[in-house]
């Protein structure tokens, strides 16, 4: 597994063209519950007052954040980590 590993510009970024052209995605059901428990509580508002396309994008931004420890962890120990400025300077030949 080849790991690129980015900053918060890019964070920003996905999240960015995610709230313009959302895609599905999976989230683990408990990790679900516990954004779902948490959005209601920091937006003070009850289930049925949800905008839903408040909830996802507001989601998605604490999905990527969940996956990144993840993600290294299993870089880790079974592949590698590239940063992402690397990958960037690349040129083809």
């Amino acid at each position: 597994m080849v790991q690129i590993r980015g900053t918060q510009a890019i964070t920003d970024e996905l999240v960015n063209r995610f709230e313009k052209d959302p895609k599905p995605m999976y989230y683990p059901e408990a990790l679900l519950r516990e954004l779902w428990a948490e959005y209601l509580e920091t937006e003070g508002v009850a289930e049925a007052e949800v905008d839903p396309d408040a909830f996802v994008s507001w989601g998605f931004r604490r999905l990527v954040e969940h996956r990144i420890p993840l993600y290294e962890a299993i870089a880790r120990n079974w592949g590698v980590t590239v940063e992402a400025a690397e990958i960037e300077a690349l040129e083809a030949p």
